[in-house]
């Protein structure tokens, strides 16, 4: 079993903070901005340049992006290290009843046995450059702020596109501190990508969602894929002609293991934080988006669970799915809980409270900034009044794969009525290709039972939504009927719609795709004249949400600026999928009077957690090595155990998943 650090982080509690210190431990640096935060002093061991420079890419380009999890190269032959639960799709898209890959595990004996991940693309960091002079060309002061959203989402548009006239590049401009600038970043975009080695979830989910986010853990979490090339070595389609890629860096592991207090480093993609929100912004965040999201999760998990009991196949089809939607339960839970907690409402209205007192104590500053929170106020309180209706809808297609495929058909017929640089964003020719391999790797996890309950689930949580957020559509399918009267003849139309549609069949799904807004209108399609319908009625809530876009992206940075003034200093941006760097130290900690947690766990702990049932099941040969201390080289000198793994004060966030801990001379500790 691999020596596998665990780096737990407060980001329940410090998502939302008010944290101005832009070069304190805390904070995801990007990597232009490495040489102001004095790592030598704080214990880096090697130039700063070693770890990014633009001649070629440092250490750091050895970290590569799963478009949604991060992973490194490990060795010149195209070999990466993840976390096991970001390969766990592709483990899970191998299996079957008869030989469960999620259960068993898989080592690849040879390169010719690696297993295709069906949908697992690796994204290398080319090179990222401030685009803000492009995205703002054209932008007048006198323009209404829908129409400079508008004008600044074609810029991005045409940005993106020019760079993606090479095939193999992914582009995208990310937006900094709120539009303040932008970024472009290309990436290589490798799509032959195999699975080489995966160990039973026994190891990869040891302690399950009972573990997950908590401390002490014992989770051998970790997972190898390899990346594939064409034999010319540019990015192509899987193939068995196929090389493995070579990479220009591929980082060290450590053999010296870790000590308490030691430096230690992040380099990863984490997703979202959000550290800088105004009162109007958390107060959306605490009354509406989390609660809502831990009641649909919290139904929505319990279908998923008992379709999965009651039938093996689906077990296996929505094995990643469920693993996913547990992780978001538990994480939303979390943050939730620690606003509670933490007392970060109080501690929000007291920070704001300063900031405006701040502002008003200079005439230029009032000026200024005076009317920028009773506006973004004003807003969110209006936004309040649509957006309901719009994120379930958003949730409705990714729980119905027949309802997401057939509202992006649908929205792919209008867009494509236009010019490529006068659509809406996701919708390029690009875009278009990439949602249609998706959506061929995505049909292996189709479960038809599944989506119809989910759906079903989905129409009560719309008639939940107040008066005004009331969804015509699925208000029109049982009127005037409630209570087991209302489900049945909803369950009805969905078996009906099933039963009346080619979209639950992949074949349909392409074959639609490439139809025109016209052949649309005329289809008896029943899964597309229900998504025709949704669609019109989200027409109202899309346009007040372009509106809503267009007005706050004017006044929050503004509202930046404003904390930059009062801090009398920069901020680091808020993490947005970006590559960054984050550093720390090795350590335990004190959650509660009188409990102290060491920085590390070992194999002692599987043995005490171990039942024989999971979550808390494991390999008996692991468990005979572990009793009789068989550790090899894996043993730690300065113990005499074996570790599992380990804590680090390290900010981090989702996203994260699968970064490498780097030590002070900028070697893995993985």
């Amino acid at each position: 079993m691999k020596n596998k650090p665990l780096f737990i982080s407060l980001a329940f509690f410090i998502l939302f903070a008010a944290s101005f210190s832009a070069f304190a431990d805390e904070g995801m640096f990007l990597l232009d901005n490495l040489q102001k935060l004095g790592l030598l002093s704080k214990g880096l061991l090697i130039p700063v340049d070693d770890l990014w420079n633009p001649q070629d890419g440092g250490i750091s380009s050895a970290v590569v992006s799963l478009g949604g999890c991060t992973a490194s190269f490990v060795s010149p032959n195209g070999l990466i290290v993840t976390n096991h639960h970001c390969g766990y799709g592709a483990i899970q898209r191998n299996s079957t009843k008869e030989k469960n890959l999620l259960e068993e595990g898989f080592l690849a004996g040879s390169l010719e046995e690696e297993l295709p991940t069906y949908g697992t693309n690796v994204y290398i960091l080319q090179s990222f450059q401030d685009v803000t002079e492009q995205v703002r060309k054209g932008v007048k002061k006198k323009m209404s702020p829908k129409e400079k959203q508008a004008r600044i989402e074609k810029n991005i548009n045409k940005i993106v596109q020019k760079a993606e006239k090479d095939k193999n590049i992914s582009a995208r401009v990310a937006s900094m501190n709120s539009g303040m600038w932008y970024v472009l970043y290309k990436s290589l975009r490798i799509k032959d990508v195999r699975l080489v080695y995966a160990p039973p979830q026994s190891i990869g989910k040891f302690g399950g969602d009972i573990d997950n986010f908590e401390w002490p853990r014992q989770t051998g979490d970790y997972s190898f894929l390899r990346a594939y090339v064409g034999p010319d070595g540019k990015p192509a389609a899987p193939s068995k002609e196929n090389v493995p890629y070579k990479p220009k860096k591929w980082l060290r592991v450590s053999a010296d293991g870790y000590a308490d207090g030691g430096f230690t480093m992040v380099i990863g993609f984490p997703g979202h934080t959000s550290r800088y929100l105004s009162v109007s912004e958390f107060n959306y965040y605490r009354n509406f988006y989390f609660p809502w999201r831990l009641n649909m999760f919290k139904r929505y998990i319990a279908l998923i669970k008992e379709r999965m009991a009651e039938n093996a196949d689906a077990s296996i089809k929505l094995a990643s799915w469920y693993a996913g939607m547990m992780n978001s339960q538990k994480y939303s839970q979390g943050v939730y809980d620690g606003f509670k907690r933490t007392h970060l409402a109080d501690q929000k209205i007291a920070m704001e409270k300063e900031l405006i007192s701040f502002i008003n104590s200079k005439k230029e500053l009032r000026e200024k900034y005076q009317d920028v929170l009773p506006q973004i106020d004003a807003l969110y309180k209006d936004y309040m009044t649509f957006a309901p209706e719009r994120y379930l809808y958003r949730w409705m297609r990714l729980a119905s794969s027949v309802v997401g495929s057939a509202a992006t058909i649908v929205k792919w017929s209008e867009e494509k009525q236009k010019k490529e640089i006068d659509r809406e964003p996701d919708y390029s020719d690009n875009d278009i290709a990439r949602r249609k391999e998706r959506m061929k790797y995505r049909f292996r996890n189709f479960d038809e039972e599944m989506e119809k309950r989910a759906l079903l689930l989905f129409f009560q949580l719309a008639h939940e939504l107040s008066d005004e957020q009331k969804i015509e559509t699925i208000e029109k399918i049982a009127p005037g009927l409630t209570g087991e009267e209302r489900r049945e003849v909803e369950k009805q139309f969905i078996d009906n719609m099933f039963a009346k549609t080619t979209l639950t069949t992949l074949d349909g799904r392409m074959k639609l795709f490439d139809a025109s807004e016209k052949e649309l209108e005329k289809s008896d399609d029943a899964a597309i004249r229900f998504a025709r319908s949704m669609e019109k009625d989200m027409k109202s809530p899309d346009e007040k949400t372009k509106m809503f876009e267009g007005k706050i992206s004017e006044l929050q940075p503004e509202y930046i600026e404003a904390l930059m003034a009062w801090k009398g200093g920069s901020l680091y941006p808020d993490a947005n999928g970006t590559k960054r760097l984050t550093f720390g130290y090795v350590k335990g900690y004190s959650p509660r009077d009188a409990v102290e947690y060491d920085y590390y766990t070992t194999t002692k702990g599987i043995l005490q957690k171990y039942t024989g049932k999971e979550p808390f099941d494991s390999p008996q040969k692991l468990l005979q090595e572990i009793r009789a201390k068989d550790f090899g080289r894996f043993r730690d000198a300065r113990t005499d155990k074996m570790h599992v793994n380990f804590l680090t004060t390290l900010d981090t966030t989702g996203g994260n998943s699968g970064s490498p801990v780097l030590n002070a001379r900028g070697r893995s500790s993985f």
